[in-house]
């Protein structure tokens, strides 16, 4: 009777043993999966604390000479007089690309693998004078964007009127092609709100912001020549 008492007392030593291991085993397994838990959590805080800074002053590496050899079109989006400007302060004297100016370019007529400088600004009374509509340059500036998602032309959208110039409609047709452009480029005084720099940080699109127009004569060069 004894050994039999025996004999059970080391079982139940072993059993308890046992299931004192498991016990450890999964307190062990639960501290890991606590501590990894832990460790993700951190990892998104540290994530969310770094924030991803832009110069915009400073012309994009990416796009020195991207347009160099193609073809170039330059059209406004909106009939503003900035396209006149564009023409008279650099258009007029580069000898190193050939270009077509025209106010009322269509996609369809924009040549694949060529290039295309969109002037962005609204001016109601050439809209008029032209007997188009906010809808008309709408849909003529998306015709440009789909070309451009789909590879054929390189787009390069350029406002250089002052904030005061903006207003609700030209900004409607700001943001209908400045996220969906290749480049973008702006007068620092157009982008006082920061609008115009959102867009194209928040859609990865490449930004160059001037305090000039005289600066869009450097800008050109580096477009096309890449120096």
């Amino acid at each position: 009777m004894i050994r039999k008492e025996m004999t059970y007392s080391k079982m139940e030593l072993n059993n308890t043993k046992n299931k004192n291991r498991i016990i450890i085993v999964l307190l062990v397994l639960v501290l890991s999966i606590f501590l990894i838990a832990c460790k993700k959590d951190v990892d998104v805080d540290k994530n969310k604390d770094k924030e991803i800074t832009y110069d915009d002053t400073v012309f994009p590496e990416e796009m020195k000479a991207s347009l160099k050899g193609k073809k170039v079109y330059v059209t406004s989006i909106g009939q503003s007089k900035d396209i006149e400007e564009y023409k008279e302060v650099v258009l007029d004297n580069v000898d190193y690309f050939t270009y077509e100016v025209n106010n009322f370019l269509e996609a369809s007529d924009v040549d694949d693998d060529s290039a295309v400088l969109l002037f962005v600004g609204c001016s109601i009374k050439a809209l008029a004078a032209s007997e188009l509509t906010l809808d008309d340059e709408i849909a003529r500036a998306n015709a440009f964007v789909s070309k451009c998602r789909r590879g054929k032309i390189s787009l390069i959208c350029i406002h250089i009127g002052g904030l005061s110039r903006r207003g609700a409609t030209s900004d409607q047709l700001i943001e209908s092609l400045f996220p969906y452009a290749n480049m973008n480029i702006y007068l620092s005084s157009g982008n006082e709100d920061g609008l115009l720099s959102d867009l194209s940080h928040k859609n990865n699109v490449y930004a160059y912001e001037i305090t000039t127009t005289l600066e869009l004569i450097k800008a050109t060069e580096l477009l096309f020549k890449g120096e």
